[in-house]
């Protein structure tokens, strides 16, 4: 059982790493853009993929119309299910007619491809706290952190 202290120190420690993370160049979000269904963050989702991959998104929307978020968003979903987190993070995944998408750039290890070095400052990471995970119960957790709107820790 938590105390009043408690708790008011835990909100304290919550405000305190969210700023770190803030001035550390993450992006703080709101529980209310979360996709409790997919159990993504849209937003950075498809920032990713048009700030990364602009051509394969302009043919996915293309082809797609107003369903090419919510067809992009349920692979994305359907992958994480089927191959886990640090897989496609890592793989990424196809989608037909569009190719191969990728979901995260890793740290280069050569630093003079000026592509590789501009897709990873492109991954987007996020911090949301008190997110409500389920959807029809206010349920929340503390901090969860995303990469390219996955859902990470």
């Amino acid at each position: 059982m938590t105390s009043p202290d408690t708790a008011h120190q835990e909100k304290h420690f919550e405000s305190y790493v969210i700023s770190k993370l803030a001035a550390l160049g993450w992006k703080v979000g709101e529980t209310t853009h979360y996709d409790t269904e997919r159990a993504l963050y849209p937003e950075d989702v498809v920032s990713w993929l048009e700030a990364t991959q602009k051509t394969k998104w302009d043919k996915l929307c293309k082809d797609n119309g107003d369903r090419a978020q919510n067809l992009l968003l349920d692979k994305v979903a359907s992958a994480l299910d089927k191959h886990g987190t640090v897989q496609v993070l890592r793989q990424g995944l196809p989608i037909a007619g569009c190719g191969h998408i990728d979901l995260s750039e890793a740290a280069p290890e050569d630093r003079r491809n000026e592509d590789i070095l501009k897709r990873y400052a492109a991954n987007i990471l996020r911090v949301v706290p008190q997110l409500q995970y389920h959807p029809s119960r206010k349920l929340a957790i503390d901090l969860v952190l995303f990469i390219n709107g996955i859902p990470v820790v």
